[in-house]
């Protein structure tokens, strides 16, 4: 406490605020699912126990609730993972060919893929999450990648809290051609900015018929990025920033470009989903 001209002041605010220690935040609840994640289940207490002393968990019966619910969570999802083994390793460096600038060029690729698993070194991929989309685009580039440089390439797989789903088959040509289309369009992100959707719905801006696209409809979805919701989904930072600095999407030349360039980077990988979609 403070005495200053007859009023007292409190060096820090010592009220509990409103929400303290009676929920858990999503930062703090993804972190305790992504330690547990790799823990034995008998040493699941000791961890509750060390968040509890923490201030991690929320308080007396409320933190209970939280540690069972989480706990479930987890071992619902660790049966989902537990015969994959160990994962392996596999370095890659090869050449593409690409068109660009009016020339052929070679580029050299080359690095480590990880997350293979099994004799095949199938790309197995994992989020202890719900599905998103762009939890796809990773595992499908690495399959594009084995497709190119060795045979008999398994399709890639995807594991979350609410799926398990295996990418699209593709033949070698057709796995080059994609591959080309990315190098392709890094090489021109060195020149403009390549603004493709990857977050949310990317199958809001793939469409298949081009001459009836409602322009005013995909602004909307692109303008809806920029905004938090109810279900969960948070404002994104860089499309908030990219609206926020240019009107070019609000001319249909820009929007139809834009449709394009996601079709063409992701209009097979997400071929399925938008079959069973026409067909629910």
């Amino acid at each position: 406490m403070k005495n200053n001209f007859g009023v007292y002041f409190r060096d820090k605010d010592e009220r509990i605020a409103d929400s303290e220690n009676f929920t858990l935040s999503g930062l703090d609840n993804y972190s305790l699912n992504n330690d547990l994640i790799y823990l034995d289940e008998q040493n699941f207490a000791d961890y509750f126990r060390q968040a509890e002393v923490k201030g991690v968990l929320p308080r007396a019966e409320f933190g209970k609730v939280y540690a069972e619910n989480i706990r479930d969570n987890v071992l619902e999802f660790k049966e989902k993972i537990a015969d994959l083994g160990e994962p392996k390793q596999a370095s890659i460096d090869f050449n593409i060919a690409v068109d660009w600038q009016n020339e052929n060029q070679k580029i050299r690729l080359f690095g480590y893929m990880d997350a293979l698993f099994g004799d095949n070194s199938q790309v197995i991929h994992w989020h202890f999450a719900k599905y998103k989309d762009r939890y796809c685009i990773r595992p499908w580039i690495y399959y594009l990648i084995q497709c190119v440089t060795q045979e008999n390439a398994v399709p890639a797989k995807l594991i979350t809290q609410d799926k398990v789903l295996e990418l699209p088959p593709i033949e070698r040509e057709v796995a080059l051609a994609q591959l080309q289309i990315y190098v392709k369009d890094y090489l021109q992100s060195q020149i403009e900015i390549q603004l493709v959707p990857t977050i949310r719905n990317i199958n809001d801006f793939i469409v298949d018929d081009e001459s009836a696209v409602d322009f005013d409809n995909v602004f909307e979805k692109l303008q809806a990025l920029t905004e938090s919701n109810g279900f969960g989904s948070k404002a994104d930072p860089y499309w908030s920033r990219v609206l926020a600095q240019t009107s070019r999407f609000k001319q249909p030349e820009n929007i139809a470009k834009l449709l394009k360039q996601t079709k063409a980077w992701f209009g097979l990988l997400f071929a399925q989903k938008k079959t069973r979609k026409a067909q629910s």
